[in-house]
């Protein structure tokens, strides 16, 4: 499900249907809400609205139209609020030299006071940041140079946050992304004059973006003019899918993982036993695995293993039957990957069996493990995979055996590295395709890597860090 990172249904806009508002917002698939304070009021207020429902959250902000009135006792009735465990972010806070409501050094001491309120809470923030009139160029104010002299002296990098309702250039994106922050785009968006920010989503990798509807304001195109609801901002998601050249669904689950990653909100997704990227089909297969690789979520205690959106936590391994059924067609994906956060080859029988169900439909399969499935079962398990399995893709992750051991930390300690490779030469011998892989972490050395794939006489792949599909 969608969910808006950024509205005020607190608003007195929405008294006379707040609650039709956010049914209507459910059934549009927008899951999740976090409505943003802006001063003490608003902020109480949003936090008692969160309470009325479980996926709703709140903010504590200070926005820096009132920054003039901005106190120590304002603060410390903000920080009372923020002790609330709906509220998971502070903001709305910034800095605005658009409508200048408040003197630019009231602004900068509020924005301060906030960011020392996050850092004690430990919670994300959330940044207005929005310059005078355009220039002939566009572009080219104080606000943005001011926010990240600021952001430099006051928060750790990189920073947790998101610049809400981002318009500036595609320099200015870069320095957020720089910083760390998250970017998030509104109904603006779609606005026929807002090129700019079009090219700023084109620019900007999807596992940075963030959606909001900024509602009751900035209606997408279709409603502009109009009060705005967190039920629009499927609009403004496919004005992204169409700028990114992605699927509306891909849109939906990548921004969803993004926001559940930066907020301490809860997931309203269930596990999946099957889950679609790009043209493929992944088939979760387990959470058990044979190493504790450096880089990899599943070696972080309580890790609830989000990817790309989807919850891959499961309670418990799927049977064959699970697969098939949550399978279903299979004619819009062009292969099948038996994959997961855990290694597919523990459960051979499991995957043999379900291969074949598979190759029945005429489906494309490929295997993507680890290499340890002969050191799991104590034998060749290569000849169960033959006529099943169209290609294997082997982890190796290093170019040699003293920095695999450091980086994948294997059950099976040392030699096992070797014997990955002896699995890579076996499947070459028997299998379709074999392709050795590695994620670009900074200890490896690429071009030996490579020398190691041209020796194994195998296709390598570089993937990386956090980069699947």
């Amino acid at each position: 499900m969608f969910v808006d990172t950024h509205c005020h249904l607190q608003f007195k806009e929405y008294d006379p249907d707040r609650e039709v508002v956010i049914q209507r917002s459910l059934k549009e698939s927008v899951g999740t809400l976090l409505c943003v304070g802006t001063d003490v009021a608003m902020s109480r207020e949003a936090n008692a609205l969160a309470q009325t429902h479980r996926f709703i959250y709140s903010s504590v902000g200070f926005h820096p139209h009132g920054a003039k009135d901005f106190s120590e006792s304002v603060f410390q009735e903000l920080r009372e609020i923020t002790k609330s465990t709906k509220v998971v972010a502070v903001g709305e806070i910034g800095l605005d030299y658009y409508r200048n409501l408040s003197p630019v050094e009231d602004q900068k001491r509020c924005l301060r006071r906030m960011f020392d309120l996050a850092e004690e809470f430990r919670h994300p923030v959330l940044l207005h940041i929005r310059d005078a009139a355009p220039t002939p160029s566009g572009f080219g104010g104080q606000a943005y140079p001011d926010m990240i002299e600021l952001l430099k002296e006051h928060c750790t990098l990189p920073i947790r946050g998101v610049n809400h309702c981002f318009s500036g250039s595609v320099k200015e994106l870069q320095e957020m992304l720089d910083l760390g922050l998250y970017v998030s785009f509104a109904g603006n968006l779609t606005y026929p004059k807002s090129d700019p920010i079009r090219e700023a989503v084109k620019a900007c990798p999807i596992d940075r973006i963030l959606l909001e509807t900024d509602a009751p304001y900035l209606a997408p195109q279709s409603y502009r003019g109009k009060r705005n609801e967190p039920a629009y901002l499927r609009q403004t998601a496919v004005e992204v899918a169409s700028l990114k050249g992605i699927s509306l669904e891909e849109v939906e689950r990548s921004t969803a993982e993004n926001a559940l990653t930066l907020f301490p909100m809860s997931h309203p997704g269930e596990e999946q036993l099957v889950y679609a990227i790009g043209d493929a089909l992944y088939v979760n297969v387990t959470n058990a695995c044979s190493a504790r690789c450096t880089f990899c979520e599943l070696s972080e205690p309580n890790s609830e293993l989000f990817l790309k959106g989807y919850r891959l936590k499961m309670k418990r391994d799927p049977s064959v039957q699970d697969v098939l059924s949550a399978v279903g067609r299979t004619d819009p994906y062009q292969e099948v990957v038996f994959c997961g956060y855990g290694e597919p080859t523990l459960r051979i029988k499991f995957l043999v069996e379900v291969a074949q169900a598979l190759k029945e439909r005429g489906m494309r399969t490929r295997l993507n493990t680890n290499g340890h499935g002969n050191l799991i079962h104590r034998r060749s398990i290569v000849p169960d995979l033959i006529g099943l399995i169209d290609e294997v893709s082997v982890s190796l992750n290093a170019e040699n055996g003293e920095k695999y051991n450091a980086i994948v930390r294997p059950h099976f300690g040392v030699g096992t590295y070797e014997k990955v490779k002896e699995f890579v030469l076996e499947c070459k011998k028997t299998l379709p395709k074999v392709v050795v892989t590695f994620v670009e972490v900074p200890e490896i050395d690429i071009a030996a890597c490579q020398k190691v794939a041209d020796v194994l006489g195998v296709e390598a792949r570089f993937r990386k860090l956090d980069v699947v599909g």
